[in-house]
């Protein structure tokens, strides 16, 4: 830890740093090494089958900033993963980039560096960025990140206002360790500001807009709540999209930017047990997309054929999950979630799917291996226009702290 302490100091001298200013830069310096095994199942009523098993090493650096009016610093990214086995027939959408029918990479590398500044509680980044808002999220469910590459602000001088805009022009997708335009991968680059309020404990406010362009623009609008309600805690999560054409709407081959979505999401906890409703509403000519593997919707859960956001379509979400650490077995936990959509696809009328999802996971709570975790989900979809799924994901995950 020392050794790397000094190997940072030194780096920021030759940047032509003092000491003094370099203090808190080494001083605040996190560097871990993330672990990540991942086995992926999927089958299909068609027959296909077909399963891949991987594991990725993760180096996450994370320094401090220098001191002054304006402190610098600079955060580092690299990682490696590596197919141990696959078998059955190859699909998209798995763990590692598919080249064709029968063949997939056997290896993924990714890296990627961020520049950053921060003047009072104002913070700029510059490089590769894994943004977290309604418009845009990173995601992070396969062997390795995806990454953007742009530049992002935020500000926090005015208390319980959260200020966020960014422009991206790059991107690194999942199952992949190159970087493509933005304009080559979705069809334009992408911007984004937003707003989040914390009007008082337990209440905030968000409002987002996020425009791909030559493809759409997108407002979110959005409520959080969570309060102590009898002898348990009740939590609520309001979403509105709208969405439109921008310019002429060709930027990507199948545009969707004509749309309205709402969404409704109501959480009761008591003695270990959550018992959670939603309910999901989409109206418009077109279905909802947005540009990263990942949407911010409710009905967003494990399968991708079951994203359950096509014209018109509605959907109602129930969902019980239990943390057995009040019953004396900490770190253990279980949810099953069970959401059916129902919506009209041309003359054909009354059609649904339905997906049912069950999440085990278990966090060792203390001792050597404190923060292991492991999780196996499994996933069944169903419905009238697309083929039956089975999914079986087990992961486990593991943080070493370097520095």
């Amino acid at each position: 830890m020392k050794k790397t302490a000094v190997a940072v100091a030194v780096a920021v001298s030759a940047l032509g740093l003092s000491q003094f200013a370099a203090a808190d830069f080494v001083k605040d310096s996190k560097l871990s090494l993330d672990l990540r095994n991942y086995y992926f199942n999927q089958e299909t009523d068609g027959g296909a089958e077909g399963g891949q098993w991987g594991q990725a090493f993760m180096l996450n650096y994370k320094s401090g900033f220098t001191e002054g009016a304006v402190g610098v610093g600079v955060d580092l990214f690299g990682a490696a993963a590596y197919k141990l086995a696959d078998h059955g027939d190859q699909q998209a959408g798995m763990l590692f980039e598919r080249y064709s029918a029968d063949e997939s990479a056997e290896r993924l590398n990714k890296a990627g560096a961020t520049l950053k500044a921060r003047a009072g509680k104002t913070t700029a980044y510059a490089g590769a960025l894994r943004p977290n808002t309604p418009v845009l999220v990173a995601n992070d469910a396969r062997m390795l990140p995806q990454l953007f590459e742009g530049v992002m602000v935020t500000n926090q001088d005015v208390a319980g206002l959260t200020l966020t805009a960014a422009h991206i022009t790059k991107a690194s997708m999942r199952d992949e360790d190159v970087w493509t335009d933005a304009t080559d991968e979705f069809g334009g680059e992408f911007s984004l500001a937003g707003v989040d309020y914390k009007i008082v404990d337990g209440l905030t406010a968000q409002y987002y807009f996020g425009q791909l362009h030559n493809t759409y623009k997108q407002h979110f609008a959005g409520l959080k709540y969570a309060a102590n309600l009898g002898v348990g805690k009740l939590g609520a999560d309001l979403r509105y999209f709208d969405t439109s054409e921008d310019g002429d709407g060709l930027g990507r081959a199948n545009p969707r930017n004509d749309n309205q979505l709402w969404s409704a999401l109501v959480n009761y906890s008591v003695a270990g047990h959550t018992f959670g409703l939603g309910y999901q509403d989409l109206s418009g000519d077109t279905g909802f997309g947005q540009m990263s593997n990942t949407n911010y919707t409710m009905s967003e859960r494990m399968i991708g054929a079951g994203l359950m956001t096509r014209p018109d379509e509605t959907v109602m979400l129930a969902s019980y999950g239990f943390d057995f650490g009040t019953v004396g077995i900490k770190g253990l936990s279980a949810t099953v979630i069970h959401q059916k959509g129902d919506y009209d696809l041309g003359a054909a009328k009354d059609r649904s799917e339905k997906e049912t999802d069950v999440i085990i996971g278990y966090v060792v709570p203390e001792g050597q291996l404190k923060g292991l975790g492991v999780r196996l989900m499994h996933g069944m979809y169903s419905g009238d226009d697309n083929a039956d799924i089975d999914q079986t994901r087990f992961i486990v995950n593991y943080s070493i702290p370097l520095m």
